[in-house]
């Protein structure tokens, strides 16, 4: 075979996978259509080409069954690959947005630590460059939650996202720190976004008030701002600690 020959080779196969993931991305194609474009870049087996089964999740489709089902498939096809995998996966969660499959890839791979480790390693990146979309951002903390990632760096990590100028993203962060954060060491972080924004943002003063009562973080410091932006049903105790009255 020429010098030639392996060029048209390669450039038909690449042709076929692009071809392939076109088709694997017909919101409103047939099932089997995508199905044999799962096959055909499965039996490629190219970095590629599973880069290529990784963009199925970037649409969903009708029936929801279906999509559930599809994208179950890919996520066994994908894992079957094992350590060939990783590159393709890394490279799909720092490009796109929908990263909870790919992460969920990732853990059956090499398990949950690998994959909290690359999502924190993506949402430090975010969060040090400006983003029109924050829903990646919010996405990446939900699954640290979903991961019950409570170690010490996806905390400071969480915290990075505090200072976000998008209120979801702080809201999500606030959130996740409620239930990550065991030792209560962002708390003072916390109490300083409600200072700053408490204000302007009520949504997120009430999320914080919210969180303050189930965790049973203190206000100490921060008593007199707390005071002043405090609204029912929340009230504190002598001591300090944010309660909510029912009813």
């Amino acid at each position: 075979m020429g010098l030639l020959d392996v060029f048209d080779k390669e450039k038909r196969r690449k042709n076929a996978i692009a071809r392939n993931i076109r088709k694997l991305q017909q919101k409103y194609g047939q099932s089997d259509i995508r199905s044999r474009a799962v096959v055909a870049l499965r039996d490629d087996g190219s970095e590629e080409a599973i880069y290529g089964l990784l963009q199925r999740y970037k649409v969903s489709v009708d029936p929801s069954i279906t999509d559930q089902e599809e994208k179950q498939w890919v996520r066994e096809v994908v894992a079957d690959f094992g350590t060939q995998a990783i590159g393709p996966i890394s490279k799909f969660v720092h490009r796109e947005a929908e990263v909870m499959w790919p992460l969920r890839i990732l853990a059956d791979i090499r398990g949950t630590g690998e994959a909290v480790e690359l999502a924190c390693e993506t949402l430090r990146k975010a969060a040090s460059e400006y983003q029109r979309d924050h829903t990646k951002k919010v996405t990446l903390l939900k699954h640290l939650v979903a991961l019950e990632a409570s170690r010490p760096e996806v905390v400071e990590t969480v915290e990075l996202l505090l200072e976000d100028m998008d209120g979801d993203t702080v809201i999500a962060a606030v959130e996740a720190l409620a239930r990550l954060d065991e030792k209560g060491e962002s708390r003072n972080k916390v109490l300083e976004v409600l200072k700053e924004r408490g204000r302007e943002n009520i949504r997120l003063k009430l999320e914080i008030f919210r969180v303050l009562v189930e965790t049973g973080w203190s206000v100490k410091g921060f008593r007199p701002t707390v005071e002043e932006l405090l609204e029912e049903p929340f009230y504190l105790t002598g001591d300090g600690i944010m309660k909510q009255r029912e009813g």
